[in-house]
């Protein structure tokens, strides 16, 4: 058993808008292989021991593969199977934001057990993520009153039956979605952190690496079973 951990951003040094990190952790019910010991990228998916050893890449377990009855890189490969992707990849500038909505609602609602319950507004979205927890989004006049109803241009039935699809495809190949979270950095939080640590890159790790800490233990909750070794 192994729990792999991706994380991403968007939104770094944005016009308009928050910096966007977020992660992912997924429990794996597969036989992996002992990693050899050499040195791996912080960039490398977490797995191992509840210390977070990092493991190299090559021994990670393709979760395109595991989950091709649920999961696709592209919409274009399936309509039936979710899309799950850079964020690059799922949209393009005027075409909305019904990929991005179909991945991440489905998502959440794959992980909970009333299926028929959708998360139907932004401040539902944020709490589900935990990506606002001091909110600091309200402190911006542009957000003081927004409320945005969910989805924006993807389907309600749509992301239930996708959140189907991929409940069924993680529980026929033994993976489970164990957390989602996210962290928004609004401009005033962010400008005092690149002050703090001097540059935007050191900015960002720090960020980044505390929202991985924060999924690695949350999923260590949830499940604490002992981890291969």
């Amino acid at each position: 058993m192994a729990i792999i951990v991706g994380v991403d951003e968007a939104g770094y040094g944005p016009n308009l808008g928050p910096l966007a990190v977020a992660a992912t952790a997924w429990r794996l019910e597969v036989p992996t292989e002992p990693a050899a010991p050499a040195r791996a990228s912080t960039a490398s998916a977490v797995k191992g021991s509840r210390t977070a050893t990092l493991r190299p890449t090559s021994n990670i377990p393709d979760l395109y593969k595991l989950l091709r009855k649920g999961v696709v890189r592209s919409p274009a490969q399936s309509t039936r199977r979710v899309a799950i992707a850079d964020s690059k990849a799922l949209y393009k500038a005027g075409f909305g934001v019904r990929q991005l909505e179909l991945g991440v609602l489905a998502a959440i609602t794959a992980m909970q057990s009333d299926e028929q319950s959708c998360i139907e507004r932004v401040s539902e979205l944020l709490r589900a993520t935990a990506a606002d927890p001091d909110g600091r989004r309200q402190e911006l006049p542009c957000h003081a009153d927004d409320d945005q109803l969910l989805p924006v241009d993807a389907l309600a039935k749509e992301i239930c039956q996708l959140a189907a699809r991929l409940r069924e495809a993680c529980d026929h190949s033994g993976v489970q979605l164990l957390a989602l979270r996210a962290r928004l950095v609004f401009p005033a939080e962010f400008n005092d952190l690149v002050d703090y640590f001097g540059s935007k890159g050191a900015a960002l790790s720090h960020i980044t690496l505390q929202l991985v800490r924060r999924i690695v233990d949350e999923a260590s909750a949830i499940d604490p079973r002992p981890l291969s070794p």
